[in-house]
């Protein structure tokens, strides 16, 4: 059931509104009006009813997600509230409905139904890592989500990378492709932007308590209204704490606390601000299996897929993240906008971790490595945006002009203890009395960034356009202290990069809008060449050529797109005699060719539907890896597909959802010698109004959800490890049963 806001009514204050459906309700006004017009002529003057003024304003997308399954606009790829139709770029939207009917519990199953991304090649409560149009990696090489309301989040140096969990969200934006001219740093395959909830000046109250499998506990609430009368002030609290179990049956628990103010002293200006507190004292099982007895055949058996490669005693993940975040808008007129927000973020983790070899695949001994890391991390953020809607001639101009500053300080103590602690995969055994290891290297990152942009979104009747630059300057220091013999060494870095976009788009009446955009993007690096001169950024540029079909007024939206994506100073492994095994050098390179599709489609009142597919062509063009050049990258699948459905079968009373998901095959060394087989997973969920069945149970809803329900037992991915080749064990069935309260 589509639950719209609801608003007051003051003066016929249409404005809390969703778009769409205020200009619903416009055209029905107009169609009455002019239907009984001759009613109303036969009237005398004098007996008319005068009907107080009606203001309409419809409610943009900037950040809040839309009721249903559609969003109409996005803020993310153009840092302007602009139509999903008008924007030359391939973008995915994932609703505040879409993450609550599907009982997501974190960003990365969110994106389960999107185009372009593998979002669980290693799934695990600790982050969020994905791929995106063939670019990821596992490790230090892994792309986590990493933004959030447009502001990039800091992370460590090892193990600390921030995670924020989908119930604090509003949506998840999807952008894919390079995007360094708004953005700076930026993976070349895309980035998510996860946007919070803010105040809405409207009376909110949800609960929701949730069980399920693997000691699934969670409770979660979400409260706001408006502090005055006037409507100058309102407040939202969001909070939640969950406890559970992974696969292996470690223990996973999370508590929030999310509270928020929005102060509107005027129509003109609008202040935000936002704390994020956020505790993960236990994070559960990171470890993978070894390729032998799980991808590869093992003489004496088959490793279980929910082998406990550590000691539970042992093993430990605990994170704390707190932030404080601002956001102010201002209009000095209707053609001329301000926007400054920033946030400031301080985390800590503690990681303990024992990690498992097979060093001989002829046996069932795993040896065993333990390791500790403490880690802290301080950053701040800032954008300052300046727009400004100018015509010349008949040319409308949107001008988006902005500052970007980014600043953060990393440190890390490391240890490592010597392998051991043999660990027998067909009878295992714990208990084991574990020291911590002593800490060997204590290291610290200091980082800034600054960068200047320039956008203009031209309008020309049904052309549209954009282009784009973007000056950066980065500076990384390093110090790095060995603490078993006291040497000290730093590395500084500076670069310095201009990046740029453009597109060009047609809009036909019937709501198809071909385009053509050409678009870069750029990482510095920090590891240094065998000479001790550190890295070059590795750079990115993509030519697109796609297409929008989203008719007004229909509840559709379809995008398809072809793209060509070329990576340049890939970091690969030196090939000059006696070096470490670890030296690279940087003459890499990797093409990705590919099609993808998406559909978002209200099919009939009652029944939405969602879809997607991909197909990429990745390639390692060129290396000095033995056998890697023309080979794909590892961990990349050729084909994704995705649908989903949504069916009210009794509107407002029961509501069914059945999803699947397919992801081909993938490679698990750079020789391409071995394979991952594809899977296809399952999804179901049923939803039910209890006020049908008592009205003391109005605004209760039980919802049940199952993920992957066959309970199929696959590997997600595998990639080569320290030893050997490592695989990551897909998700299992997972059941999740909601009571929400809505009051």
């Amino acid at each position: 059931m589509k639950a719209y806001r609801p608003f007051t009514m003051q003066a016929i204050n249409l404005a809390p509104l969703p778009q769409r459906g205020v200009l619903t309700l416009v055209f029905c006004v107009y169609g009455m009006a002019a239907q009984h017009n001759t009613v109303w002529a036969q009237l005398p003057q004098d007996s008319v009813p005068q009907l107080p003024a009606v203001t309409v304003k419809p409610t943009g997308q900037d950040w809040e997600s839309p009721p249903g399954h559609i969003a109409e606009r996005s803020a993310t790829a153009t840092k302007t509230d602009t139509r999903l139709g008008d924007t030359a770029a391939s973008i995915s939207v994932v609703t505040r409905d879409q993450m609550r009917d599907q009982a997501v519990t974190s960003t990365a199953q969110a994106l389960r139904y999107s185009p372009g991304v593998v979002a669980e090649a290693r799934a695990s409560a600790r982050y969020d890592t994905v791929f995106l149009r063939g670019f990821g990696g596992f490790g230090q090489s892994a792309n986590y989500v990493n933004y959030l309301d447009g502001l990039r989040l800091p992370r460590g140096l090892s193990y600390l990378v921030p995670s924020i969990d989908p119930w604090a969200l509003e949506r998840i934006d999807l952008v894919r492709g390079p995007n360094s001219v708004l953005y700076g740093q930026a993976s070349p395959g895309g980035l998510v932007n996860q946007v919070t909830r803010r105040p809405v000046f409207e009376h909110v109250r949800e609960l929701q308590l949730s069980a399920g499998n693997h000691n699934l506990r969670q409770a979660s609430i979400d409260l706001g209204d408006a502090v005055n009368a006037d409507g100058t002030l309102a407040w939202r609290l969001v909070a939640l704490t969950r406890d559970a179990k992974s696969t292996s049956g470690l223990t996973e628990r999370r508590h929030l606390l999310a509270p928020a103010l929005t102060w509107k002293p005027q129509a003109e200006t609008e202040l935000n601000i936002q704390a994020y507190l956020q505790r993960d004292p236990h994070a559960g099982d990171y470890n993978g299996l070894p390729a032998h007895g799980t991808l590869l055949p093992h003489p004496l058996g088959r490793i279980p897929y929910d082998l406990v490669t550590t000691e539970p005693a042992f093993e430990r993940f605990d994170r704390t993240q707190n932030s404080l975040s601002w956001r102010l808008d201002h209009a000095f007129s209707d053609t001329l906008h301000l926007r400054h927000q920033g946030r400031w973020l301080s985390a800590d983790s503690q990681y303990r971790n024992i990690s498992a070899a097979l060093l001989n695949p002829a046996n069932s001994i795993l040896l065993r490595q333990a390791s500790a890391a403490d880690e802290d991390l301080d950053g701040l953020n800032t954008d300052t945006q300046l727009r400004w809607r100018v015509r010349t001639g008949q040319v409308q101009h949107t001008l988006l002009a902005g500052l970007d500053w980014q600043r953060s300080k990393a440190t890390r103590q490391l240890g490592s203890g010597a392998p051991g602690m043999p660990l027998d995969f067909l009878n295992p055994t714990y208990g084991i009395d574990v020291a911590i290891p002593a800490f060997t290297s204590d290291a610290q990152r200091r980082q800034t960034q600054l960068g200047v942009y320039l956008q203009d979104q031209l309008e020309l009747g049904a052309w549209l356009a954009q282009v784009g630059l973007r000056q950066d300057r980065a500076r990384n220091t390093d110090d790095v202290t060995v603490l078993t013999s006291g040497v000290h060494t730093q590395l500084r870095q500076r670069d310095s990069k201009l990046s740029g976009s453009a597109s060009l788009m047609y809009r036909f009446s019937n709501g198809l809008s071909p385009y053509f955009s050409y678009s870069t993007s750029f990482e510095p690096t920090t590891a240094i060449n065998l000479n001790g001169d550190p890295f070059k950024p590795s750079t990115a540029r993509q030519l697109e050529l796609g297409a929008k079909f989203q008719p007004a007024q229909q509840g559709l939206l379809l995008s398809a797109a072809v793209f060509e994506l070329e990576r340049r100073n890939v970091l690969t492994k030196d090939p000059t005699p006696g070096v470490p095994a670890t030296q690279q050098i940087q003459t890499g390179e990797i093409r990705v060719r590919g099609a993808e599709f998406e559909g978002r489609a209200e099919l009939t009142p009652r029944l939405d539907a969602i879809g997607s597919l991909t197909w990429l062509d990745a390639k390692v063009t060129r290396s000095h890896v033995d056998g890697e050049q023309g080979n794909s990258p590892v961990g990349v699948p050729q084909r994704t597909a995705s649908a989903w459905l949504d069916w009210r079968v009794l509107p407002g009373q029961l509501g069914l959802s059945i999803g699947a998901r397919h992801v081909s095959s993938s490679r698990a060394d750079v020789q391409n010698t071995l394979r991952v087989p594809g899977y296809t997973l399952l999804d179901l969920g049923v939803r039910y109004e209890l006020g049908h069945l008592q009205p003391a149970l109005s605004g209760m809803q039980l919802a049940l959800n199952v993920s992957n329900a066959t309970n199929k037992q696959y590997l997600a991915a595998c990639a080569p490890a320290g030893v050997g080749t490592g695989c990551f064990v897909g998700t299992q069935r997972q059941w999740t049963a909601t009571l929400r309260y809505l009051w």
